[in-house]
């Protein structure tokens, strides 16, 4: 990194001595809530008002694409990685794509779905 760099970085006025607020600044008050757990709440409680789990299961069976769609909405609420400290024997599942609509499967007809 260059001095002039490394010289921003110490002037900037929102990390003053290292700290992530100005001074006089106390940040979020303890025990009050973020906007992002007010966000979530209100999707929770939007979820359950219009039918919830059992309405989701029935939109999901509707068709095979919104089985595909809810499949893909799950694998994105996944974590992605995890990390562990394991000691010992590690036994791992491998699950396959099975659970997945074929989309190359052929229905009744002949027809691909």
């Amino acid at each position: 990194m260059s001095e002039t760099r490394i010289e921003r970085k110490k002037t900037r006025n929102s990390y003053t001595n290292g700290n992530k607020f100005k001074e006089g600044n106390p940040g979020r008050p303890k025990g009050s809530r973020d906007k992002f757990t007010s966000l979530k709440d209100a999707f929770i409680n939007a979820f359950n008002e219009v039918g919830g789990e059992r309405e989701l299961v029935r939109w999901a069976k509707k068709s095979e694409r919104n089985k595909a769609q809810f499949f893909q909405m799950i694998t994105k609420m996944l974590p992605s990685s995890v990390d562990m400290d394991v000691k010992g024997r590690i036994e791992a599942v491998i699950v396959s794509d099975k659970f997945l609509p074929d989309v190359n499967k052929k229905d009744k007809d002949g027809a691909k779905s």
